[in-house]
């Protein structure tokens, strides 16, 4: 059975890190159709105020450990390529309000 998957793409991700602040923002969405889901996605801006799509997953529901998960790997991607602290912006959705209480992002 499907449970999660988590995508980054190494040209999205070399350009956010070379062409972005960093700026994270995190969204997230129902999936409608015959199998649901939530799509996770991190996007940041460049200096000509362009979207950059930086990884993106499908998750079974929202929560806790599907954010956390996602959190973990996206750091993991981006601390490969180069050490910054990053900073989050979101829309405080359950999982990652819940997230931020428990000193996971901040």
């Amino acid at each position: 059975m499907f449970k999660r998957i988590y995508v980054c793409l190494e040209a999205c991700k070399a350009a956010f890190v070379t062409t972005c602040r960093p700026l994270i923002g995190l969204d997230e969405c129902f999936l409608k159709g015959d199998f649901g889901g939530h799509l996770l996605t991190t996007i940041g801006k460049d200096a000509d105020n362009q979207i950059i799509l930086v990884a993106y997953g499908i998750v079974e529901a929202e929560t806790i450990d599907s954010w956390s998960g996602f959190i973990h790997f996206l750091l993991d991607d981006l601390n490969v390529i180069d050490s910054k602290n990053w900073a989050f912006i979101s829309n405080q959705q359950k999982g990652l309000f819940t997230l931020k209480k428990l000193n996971c992002v901040t």
